[in-house]
């Protein structure tokens, strides 16, 4: 009896002070107000307000990426210094002081991924010295030499100079190795010259590029680490190099058990165990 005189009490106060009575019975279920301030300035929650309207996907795969996490926005890789060969504006900062540009190479990764970065210029992938002047007839590296060399002769049977002959040329190997960016009046990459492959070089001299293994704008750590990352590029008959591993007993192992294996496991952390057979990355990054 008395505690049943006490509830009645209890929920008579409770409406008295005008809070429901749902509520008060559940007070772990109470509607609260959560807001989340970010350090983001003004100007990248602009960028990030646009795109979301003009590029909705983009933006998506932004959120769902670790960079999104890390509270890293699109101003803080696109911008450039305005004397910055590559440095243009677009319809929401034109008059401002703040230049960007749509290409984003391995120098501006290495800010944050030093390490990363210096692995990835002493590899075959950009086999080029990282302060190598901008010089198209130096453009050096092995990769781009084969742009070069077919520069100006026959490439697979197909007449020089022809409109044939340069879409051979970006859709057979400057895809996958990359090519020497030439920008327009705006200082804007011109069509057919970016984007290109890893071994890419730009304007401001700096080489190559990230996302060909971890493509934008989720920057996945797990799709650099599968093997279909390479067979974008490694495949086919001069250079089969992903049949040959998914007919392997290893790429049997992916095959069948990779659904299962720990693919998130944070920089020079993965090893086996998070995997039962090696891929690609495990044995050549």
């Amino acid at each position: 009896m008395k505690n049943k005189f006490t509830v009645a009490a209890l929920a008579g106060l409770m409406l008295c002070a005008g809070i429901p009575l749902a509520q008060a019975a559940a007070p772990n279920l109470a509607p609260k107000k959560m807001e989340v301030r970010r350090a983001m300035t003004k100007e990248a929650a602009a960028c990030i307000e646009c795109h979301a309207r003009e590029m909705p996907g983009v933006v998506e795969d932004w959120k769902l990426g670790k960079m999104a996490h890390a509270g890293i926005s699109c101003i803080d890789c696109h911008r450039v210094e305005k004397t910055s060969p590559m440095a243009s504006q677009c319809k929401g900062i034109k008059g401002t002081d703040i230049y960007i540009s749509p290409m984003v190479s391995s120098k501006t990764c290495e800010r944050c991924h030093p390490e990363e970065v210096k692995q990835f210029l002493a590899s075959a992938h950009a086999d080029r010295s990282r302060n190598a002047v901008y010089d198209e007839k130096k453009a050096g590296g092995k990769l781009i030499a084969l742009q070069l060399h077919h520069e100006g002769g026959e490439f697979m049977g197909i007449e020089p100079g022809s409109p044939a002959h340069g879409a051979a040329r970006q859709s057979g190997c400057q895809v996958c190795h990359g090519s020497i960016v030439k920008v327009d009046s705006n200082n804007k990459p011109v069509p057919g010259t970016w984007p290109a492959g890893v071994g890419t070089l730009y304007p401001d001299g700096s080489v190559g590029t990230c996302t060909p293994c971890h493509t934008r704008h989720k920057f996945s750590v797990a799709e650099a680490r599968k093997p279909e990352a390479c067979a974008s590029c490694h495949l086919g008959p001069d250079h089969p190099n992903i049949e040959i591993y998914l007919e392997s007993k290893h790429g049997q192992r992916y095959l069948t058990e990779g659904e299962d294996w720990e693919w998130d496991s944070a920089p020079d952390a993965w090893e086996p165990g998070d995997y039962s057979a090696p891929t690609c990355a495990t044995c050549h990054m």
